[in-house]
């Protein structure tokens, strides 16, 4: 049986926290400007005060067109770095639970699993 995720604890600071360290790009802009090594304590505090009180709402993403040499223009949904910070504290917690119960088969869409590791399985076994 699934643990049950509590969402006070969810959204406890330590776990936002958790989600800021584990986005992808500590330089990247969003939406708004904002860049990930700029999110400091206070923001955090305020991202689990505005959860807590259920007053956050996300924002709206943006398609913006990146132009490829390969392909032309590429569009991408930007969403915004704080976005991203919930979105990845959903994902730890959600990686906790439901990690344990794959198979040990699937490879492409896993954390601590890659292609290079399923071509390693069918050569070697």
């Amino acid at each position: 049986m699934a643990k049950k995720i509590i969402y006070r604890e969810l959204i406890s600071i330590e776990n936002l926290k958790a989600g800021l360290a584990r986005t992808k790009n500590n330089v990247s802009f969003s939406l708004n400007g904002e860049i990930i090594s700029n999110i400091t304590d206070k923001r955090i505090e305020k991202l689990h005060n505005e959860l807590s009180n259920q007053k956050y709402k996300p924002t709206l993403y943006q398609k913006v067109g990146i132009f490829r040499s390969d392909c032309g223009i590429q569009h991408l949904n930007m969403s915004s770095q704080i976005d991203k910070v919930v979105q990845r504290t959903l994902l730890i917690k959600l990686e906790s639970i439901f990690e344990p119960m794959f198979l040990n088969v699937p490879y492409g869409s896993r954390k601590s699993e890659n292609c290079h590791q399923a071509l390693k399985k069918i050569k070697y076994g």
